[in-house]
């Protein structure tokens, strides 16, 4: 195991496996004061970071960079499979990945990681949406395939099932 994966894996993408994102507001309000595990993350992240970061140099950094964020989208992508949102949960992941975007561009040197989030961030966009129908907005977004987005929707607790497997995404 990695000294990364290390930080990583045992403590903060457990507690996302653990959290729910149905969330009443109440909850909702009270994560704006202690969020549940992102702000945990990103601490040990940037511990971490800045001190590989003093011995590495830019290019080597921005590999490490994307190796890590890649890791945690892909981590987070796998964990959605066994979560149900209602709108204060979509609100609460979008927040989240939100968090985790800023925090990992913040710290590029050269590369590029918008590539490495568009999944989430559209995952993020189909759980914010008002309604399944609202996702056809995003019908030739190509972040995820069709069938993605559908599971994705299928998560939304308030959504009737026919109406998003009658989608044509």
């Amino acid at each position: 195991m990695a000294c990364w994966q290390a930080v990583m894996a045992p403590t903060h993408l457990e507690r996302f496996l653990a959290q729910s994102y149905k969330l009443s507001e109440t909850t909702f309000y009270h994560y704006e004061l202690r969020d549940p595990w992102v702000q945990g993350c990103l601490e040990d992240w940037a511990a971490m970071l800045d001190y590989v970061g003093e011995y590495l140099d830019p290019v080597l950094f921005d590999s490490l960079l994307l190796l890590v964020a890649t890791h945690t989208v892909n981590f987070t992508r796998l964990g959605l499979a066994r979560k149900e949102f209602n709108s204060f949960g979509a609100l609460q992941f979008d927040k989240d990945v939100r968090a985790l975007r800023s925090f990992f561009t913040s710290r590029a040197h050269e590369v590029s990681l918008r590539d490495a989030f568009a999944p989430l961030n559209l995952t993020s966009t189909l759980l914010l949406s008002d309604s399944p129908r609202d996702a056809l907005e995003e019908a030739h977004n190509l972040a995820l395939t069709a069938k993605e987005k559908i599971n994705v929707l299928l998560l939304r607790v308030d959504f009737n099932k026919q109406d998003v497997l009658a989608l044509h995404l």
